[in-house]
């Protein structure tokens, strides 16, 4: 606990009792002094929306609020709504949020602001998550994770040297595989003149 803070909270009253303690600084923190009031809403005002974490500003915002009613900074939510879409960037679409919200013909409050910017972010990380797997489909399709050969091409992952692939090196492949490539050959071209007749 910092020096100031023990100071002003540890007293010869409360020194040995928890409960007492505790109280004391709920009341240090929480105070309604005019300076503790400034500080808590200076901390609102001063909140940095950013677009790449949407979720933590509404995070912020939130227990912003909240701190503002424990110190007793009770404002009109549509004064801290207001004061929310000053903190969005001038951008098309956060635009089109504060537009949506202003002239929807409902009340105005900071939840409401708050929900709209938490649908964009959910929205936001759909379209992201959609992005990289079709960029993962992309790539897949160039990549083969078989060990397989193909013709006239070595394949890296293959368990045998590219000096004795048969893909490569026809001439190389066994004489029983050749056998039994032409057998096959022939039994199907069987099959096809039969069905021909």
């Amino acid at each position: 606990m910092d020096a100031t803070v023990h100071a002003n909270v540890i007293t010869h009253v409360n020194k040995d009792d928890a409960l007492l303690i505790w109280k004391s600084i709920n009341e240090y923190f929480a105070s309604q002094h005019a300076a503790n009031c400034a500080r808590v809403w200076n901390h609102f005002s001063y909140l940095a929306f950013d677009n790449s974490d949407i979720l933590s500003f509404i995070t912020k915002t939130k227990a912003a609020i909240e701190k503002l009613h424990e110190v007793g900074v009770n404002r009109d939510p549509v004064i801290l709504a207001y004061e929310i879409i000053e903190k969005l960037p001038k951008t098309p679409e956060f635009t089109s949020i504060s537009t949506a919200i202003t002239h929807s013909g409902s009340t105005i409050t900071p939840d409401l602001l708050l929900d709209h910017l938490r649908l964009h972010a959910n929205q936001l990380a759909i379209e992201t998550s959609a992005q990289s797997s079709s960029s993962q489909k992309q790539v897949s399709l160039f990549t083969d994770a078989s060990k397989k050969c193909k013709y006239k091409a070595h394949n890296t992952l293959a368990n045998h040297p590219e000096s004795c692939c048969w893909k490569l090196y026809p001439h190389l492949q066994p004489d029983y595989l050749e056998n039994s490539k032409a057998k096959h050959q022939a039994e199907h071209s069987m099959d096809i003149k039969f069905c021909l007749k």
